[in-house]
């Protein structure tokens, strides 16, 4: 379903902002066969508009491909970023007026990302 040089990115809101965002290149979507509300057909038109392919799977099969993320039925592959060295971190913070850093590791849950961006302003 992924090469090597693929990453899997879960859930709606992810996926939504990626294709938004049009930073990486979203080349399939992956939704769970039954899931039709509201917030799945937006992302359909979304993806449908930029031509990116969308294959429905059983929940067998999501459960797979995420392991133990929360997918929320939706998962996409994207083209992998290349990793950013030092170097390119410190050219980035020189760039910025006021650079702001939040080093964090391990964090599973995008809402944990969310409070702990807000705890740390």
């Amino acid at each position: 379903m992924s090469s090597d040089s693929d990453t899997l990115i879960f859930g709606i809101h992810a996926v939504s902002r990626a294709l938004a965002a049009g930073k990486v290149t979203v080349k399939v979507i992956f939704l769970q066969s039954g899931r039709d509300d509201a917030a799945i057909k937006k992302l359909r038109q979304s993806a449908s508009d930029r031509g990116i392919r969308i294959e429905l799977v059983s929940r067998e099969q999501m459960e797979q491909m995420a392991g133990d993320a929360r997918h929320q039925g939706v998962v996409a592959t994207v083209d992998s970023l290349p990793a950013m060295d030092s170097q390119g971190l410190s050219d980035m913070i020189d760039a910025i007026d006021k650079p702001f850093l939040l080093a964090l590791d391990g964090v599973q849950d995008p809402h944990n990302l969310g409070a702990c961006l807000r705890s740390a302003e």
